[in-house]
C-alpha cells in the first residue's frame, strides 16, 4: 500500500539502513536493516525510486548486481565515513551517477560530509553529480 502511494505520487522512498552512529549502542541497541533484506526489497520493487541512507560500501557490495540492475536507486554519502578513500572506492564500484550528498545532520556536521566529497580525488563532473545533479534526477526537478 505505501509503495503504491509513493509510486503514484512519484516520490522517492528514503530507506535508512541504520538509525544512528554505532557508537551510541551503549545507550540503546539499534536494529539495522540487513543487506539481504535490502537486496530482496529492491529486486521486488523496481518501480520505486529509492534512496538508501547511511549505507556503507561493504553493505552495498553484497547486493551490487541488484543495485546496478535497479532503474532508479541511489545512496548518500553519509554512511561512507571510513576515510577519504571511501568515496573513491564507492565510485569505482558503482560509478558517480547514483551517489548523492547527504550529511546525516545533526549527528555529523555539514562541513565534515561535504569535505569527503570536495577533497576526494574525483573529477569536477563527478563532484557536481554527487552534490546536486543526481538529487535533481532523483527528485525529478
Amino acid at each position: 500500500m505505501l509503495c503504491e502511494l509513493i509510486i503514484n505520487y512519484d516520490l522517492p522512498l528514503f530507506l535508512s539502513v541504520r538509525e544512528d552512529d554505532d557508537r551510541l549502542y551503549y545507550i540503546i541497541k539499534q536494529k539495522n536493516i540487513d543487506a539481504k533484506q535490502i537486496k530482496g526489497f529492491i529486486k521486488e520493487h523496481t518501480m520505486l525510486k529509492i534512496l538508501l541512507l547511511t549505507i556503507r560500501n561493504e553493505e552495498l557490495l553484497t547486493f551490487k548486481n541488484e543495485f546496478l540492475a535497479h532503474p532508479c536507486i541511489f545512496y548518500n554519502v553519509s554512511g561512507l565515513k571510513n576515510g577519504l578513500s571511501a568515496i573513491e572506492k564507492s565510485i569505482k564500484d558503482f560509478g558517480p551517477d547514483r551517489m548523492v550528498y547527504g550529511s546525516n545532520h545533526p549527528l555529523f556536521c555539514f562541513a565534515s560530509t561535504e569535505f569527503l566529497v570536495e577533497k576526494s580525488m574525483l573529477d569536477d563532473d563527478a563532484k557536481k553529480k554527487i552534490m546536486r545533479g543526481n538529487a535533481t534526477r532523483l527528485f525529478g526537478i
